[in-house]
């Protein structure tokens, strides 16, 4: 099979829950396609969106939410979890055990409600055809944003998250920069909304890696989500402020 052929299965069998035949190697040319992974995301949960709108801007936009998370299998869910249980310690010991450990408290049920309540909200505000756009639009980012935190990150641990900054190098991140060239047809001022997101995810990952002490798979799940809901924020910013063009 081709490499980059089996890159992208292996990209979708990993990062989705999207079955695909067959057992797939985690490779480099997996990094390859790591952004396409959110623009198909992008797609299963704008779809129902753009049918539901019409009826109910909170239950298209609570859907739409819904099938991110699930399609993404609860991981990244579970990384906010762990990240908003170690944000309320104190000491790189007591954060980087914390992330690790197994059990659940209330700064985990609270960093869910700050990312994922403000994400659907944003989403009510918008037209069928905007919001479907800015669905898509906030995966590509989200994606280019974990992505970007794990090129020459410093691991901690030994888990799935430092396989994976292993394997980030610099062709990665132009490759993946190319299905972002698709926001700047949806809509000009999204090159605008996603780099000020990329910008303060980078922020946010610097930060995290000097509190932590480096990053692991939970840190880096954690800004992807993060920088999903900033890309919403941002979006109905500039619809407030009819700061639009196109379809948006």
């Amino acid at each position: 099979m081709n490499k980059y052929i089996e890159g992208f299965l292996s990209a979708i069998s990993f990062f989705t829950l999207i079955p695909v035949r067959g057992n797939h190697e985690i490779s480099k040319n997996t990094m390859y396609f790591f952004t396409i992974t959110g623009l198909i995301t992008g797609l299963i949960a704008g779809i129902p969106y753009l049918l539901l709108r019409p009826y109910s801007s909170f239950i298209a936009s609570a859907v739409a939410v819904s099938i991110i998370v699930i399609i993404y299998g609860f991981n990244h869910f579970d990384s906010i979890m762990d990240f908003g249980d170690s944000f309320m310690v104190r000491g790189t010991d007591a954060k980087q055990r914390v992330i690790k450990d197994k059990y659940t408290g209330s700064g985990g049920i609270g960093m869910v409600f700050v990312i994922y309540v403000p994400a659907i909200a944003f989403l009510t505000f918008f037209s069928p055809l905007s919001g479907f756009m800015v669905i898509i639009a906030g995966e590509l980012v989200s994606k280019y944003a974990t992505l970007l935190s794990m090129y020459r990150s410093k691991p901690f641990g030994n888990g799935i998250g430092s396989m994976f900054m292993s394997m980030v190098g610099t062709g990665s991140l132009w490759v993946n920069l190319v299905p972002l060239i698709l926001i700047v047809l949806f809509n000009l001022y999204n090159l605008v909304i996603a780099s000020g997101v990329i910008i303060i995810a980078y922020a946010i990952k610097t930060g995290m890696d000097k509190q932590y002490e480096g990053l692991n798979g939970d840190l880096i799940g954690s800004l992807g989500e993060i920088s999903r809901m900033l890309f919403y924020f941002l979006a109905f910013v500039f619809l407030v402020l009819h700061l639009n063009l196109f379809l948006l």
